[in-house]
Order: structure tokens, then C-alpha cells, then sequence
């Protein structure tokens, strides 16, 4: 079986409500996909548990102001991916 490595995080575009996060997808393909956030000074945790076709994740627990970094892990046959580097957004702050 070729080796699976980190997942390669693509872009992560903040909008007032919501994160959109894109990758490339793992050859071959796992059995699913976990996508973790971190905010602030918190450690990440779990926020996602994804079919092994999905390419992208909107994230709507957000809020204005805040920065979030996110990483995407792969889980196949009882092993999990490298957690590859962070992407960290800031959400625009709504205007009054």
C-alpha cells in the first residue's frame, strides 16, 4: 500500500460567518477525513469527522474578530495521517 502522507491544506477563506477550507486529496483515499481547530490560546480539537471524498469543509462556529487555525488529518485502517502545517484565519469583524 503507497504511503499516505499529511494532507495538503490548500486555502482557507474567512467570511463574515464561516471558514471554507480546501485540500487535495489523499491517493489513496482513506477511510475519512478529521478536521481540527485551534483558537487563540486553546490547544485544537475535533470539530469534524469527513467522507474520504470531500475536498473542502465550511466552518459556521465562528465569530467576528476571532482567529482560527485549522489542520486536516486522514484515518485509514486504524492508523491516522501526519497532521500537516496549520492555516490560521482571521474572521472580518461585522461592521456597525
Amino acid at each position: 500500500m503507497k504511503r499516505l502522507l499529511a494532507v495538503l491544506l490548500l486555502s482557507a477563506s474567512a467570511f463574515a460567518h464561516s471558514v471554507t477550507l480546501t485540500w487535495k486529496p489523499v491517493n489513496p483515499l482513506p477511510e475519512h477525513y478529521i478536521v481540527y481547530r485551534a483558537t487563540g490560546d486553546e490547544a485544537a480539537e475535533e470539530i469534524a469527522e469527513l467522507p474520504a471524498t470531500s475536498t473542502a469543509f465550511v466552518d459556521r462556529d465562528v465569530s467576528g474578530g476571532g482567529q482560527y487555525c485549522y489542520t486536516v488529518q486522514w484515518v485509514a485502517r486504524g492508523q491516522s495521517g501526519y497532521v500537516g502545517k496549520p492555516i490560521c484565519v482571521t474572521i472580518p469583524r461585522d461592521k456597525k
